[in-house]
């Protein structure tokens, strides 16, 4: 089984925090769908022997295409590749673009699970990170959604963001429980280089809540998780009925994907290539036949922390026995040895498998650094 990546590098407005490559205007879509025809079509021989199993529309705002160019897409992937009878094809989508008749026209594509970038339910705090939805609009295409029978839902929530309370943070996590959402992805307000969030920290505009704040709202998250059954599937992927995102567990569990568009990312369990992050040198790339990518070859190494991290960060946890079988005994005693020097508070061994614990999914970087080869 492998998966397939499309990024749209669109956006109609650049999120505070936002690092994703991606532009925030719109001219030159027609010729970037044009050229990622052609990046699907000279491909297509990578994967001829893969099932694909997952399709994930990312961006950007993959919301910016219409029905027919979202169609078209999906048409031509069908065309090159040999794609499982029930794939995953998840379409991220912003609030304010997913109008009761959009999601209609949604419904009748290939698409059968949203994400639906929410980020918070709170006006004041969209507004301070630059989201041009409203909570109305959050909620109501939520409801569009599930109305048109869209029941694998997820939404994105952010937490540790400036002047967020606690209880705010707690009633965005209910109200995601109230509508029964099948998946949460809930991430840290991090502070990327080169974004405008930066910016404003540097200028002293926006301070940042404390370490001990985030850390809170973090074990708020996890514990709500617990008690409302949502399953901490990985430290900031939760799911109803064992709803996973299949396309993200596939990145965690090696699978190899394909990544189409600007910037996007593929690998095949020993090489990593990417597209340039530029969308007229992408355009210009494919029309002349002539991509501009980057890769590289993944050395034993490499290949180890790869797994050490993904892996650690997951409740299907770390395996000695796979360390030993796909990377060898220097490897599995490697880790072994690091694992001693790691306060156990942190961690639970099980059948040869660590887990993080609670407390250790707070430290979950720095138990990775120490289990790196």
């Amino acid at each position: 089984m492998a998966g397939i990546y499309i990024h749209i590098p669109f956006c109609k407005q650049k999120c505070t925090y936002c690092n994703f490559y991606s532009i925030a205007n719109l001219r030159l879509k027609d010729d970037f769908l044009i050229a990622l025809g052609l990046e699907i079509e000279l491909r297509k021989s990578v994967f001829e022997n893969e099932i694909i199993d997952t399709i994930y529309f990312g961006g950007g705002t993959p919301s910016v295409l219409t029905k027919e160019e979202i169609t078209r897409i999906i048409g031509l992937i069908y065309k090159n590749f040999n794609i499982s009878e029930s794939p995953e094809i998840t379409f991220e989508a912003n609030p304010d673009d997913l109008t009761k008749t959009y999601i209609q026209q949604l419904a009748e594509t290939k698409i059968n699970r949203l994400s639906i970038g929410v980020q918070s339910f709170d006006d004041i705090i969209l507004k301070q990170i630059n989201r041009r939805h409203s909570a109305k609009q959050s909620i109501k295409a939520i409801e569009y959604s599930q109305e048109a029978g869209f029941s694998n839902l997820s939404i994105d929530l952010i937490y540790g963001i400036p002047n967020q309370s606690d209880d705010v943070w707690l009633q965005n996590l209910n109200t995601a429980l109230n509508y029964k959402i099948a998946h949460l992805s809930c991430y840290s307000l991090t502070v990327e280089t080169h974004t405008a969030l930066q910016k404003l920290i540097e200028k002293k505009r926006i301070e940042m809540p404390s370490e001990e704040d985030s850390i809170r709202q973090f074990n708020i998250l996890m514990d709500f998780a617990k008690t409302s059954g949502y399953r901490q599937y990985e430290i900031s992927n939760y799911c109803l009925d064992d709803k996973i995102s299949r396309h993200n567990s596939a990145y965690w569990n090696g699978i190899p994907y394909l990544g189409f568009g600007p910037g996007a990312h593929s690998f095949n369990t020993t090489n990593r290539q990417w597209n340039v992050s530029n969308v007229k040198s992408y355009i210009e790339g494919m029309n002349s036949n002539m991509p501009d990518v980057e890769q590289e070859t993944l050395s034993l190494d490499d290949r180890y922390n790869e797994y050490v991290l993904t892996s650690i960060r997951t409740d299907s946890g770390c395996s000695c026995n796979k360390i030993n079988t796909d990377f060898g005994e220097k490897y599995s005693n490697y880790f072994c040895t690091q694992l001693k020097n790691i306060d156990s508070q942190l961690f639970l061994s099980r059948d040869g498998v660590i887990f993080l614990t609670q407390e250790g999914k707070h430290f979950a970087d720095f138990v990775t650094r120490e289990l790196f080869f």
